[in-house]
């Protein structure tokens, strides 16, 4: 996700971060941001795989994992060839978000989708413009008038790509987030459940 700029993420990044749980003791709030598991996935395979974004390790720990190359990974082959595996030995991007929280009080659990407005009620409108304003993400690219069936959560991430690059679009979320894929990604992610919104 990218926001307001790559200096003010960088800002945030080394002055506003903790690194350690004592880095947090008195802080007014302790923010921790989430996502809904199935939106995450999709995202991470998107993302990742399709748009190529910031990818290298994962790409290169799929083919490790699954002696596949990424180039024709479909979301389908994402879930459940490479995510097949013991997660606590995979790319740091797909382990569960449970997993990245310290053993302390959180004053504030915000989703993603609601970052800009959340962060406005506890540092102000301007600050939030400034840090927390809209993400610029290919999910904005997602079509809601598409044709089914002519691409699938089984499409190659090459003719995603593809397509992305050649109409700006790609399949709506629900040709990826199919009954199977959600039972998937619920079987993956079930300590990441009560963060599901869809």
């Amino acid at each position: 996700m990218q926001m307001a700029g790559n200096k003010q993420i960088g800002y945030l990044s080394r002055f506003c971060s903790a690194r350690y749980p004592q880095d947090v003791k008195g802080a007014d709030h302790v923010v921790f941001i989430h996502r809904d598991p199935f939106e995450r996935a999709l995202s991470t395979f998107i993302n990742k795989f399709v748009q190529g974004t910031g990818n290298e390790d994962i790409t290169v720990d799929y083919r490790r994992v699954t002696g596949l190359e990424a180039e024709t990974a479909s979301f389908d082959d994402f879930l459940h060839k490479y995510l097949s595996h013991e997660i606590e030995g995979l790319d740091v991007h797909v382990m569960p978000q449970r997993r990245h929280l310290w053993p302390i009080l959180y004053t504030d659990a915000i989703a993603i989708s609601q970052l800009h407005e959340s962060m406005a009620r506890i540092i102000g409108e301007d600050l939030a413009g400034t840090y927390f304003g809209k993400p610029k993400n290919v999910s904005e690219g997602y079509s809601e008038e598409w044709a089914p069936g002519v691409y699938s959560d089984r499409t190659p991430s090459n003719e995603l790509r593809s397509l992305l690059a050649n109409t700006g679009r790609i399949p709506p979320k629900s040709a990826f987030l199919t009954d199977r894929q959600r039972k998937r990604i619920a079987e993956i992610y079930r300590e990441d459940l009560i963060f599901a919104i869809t």
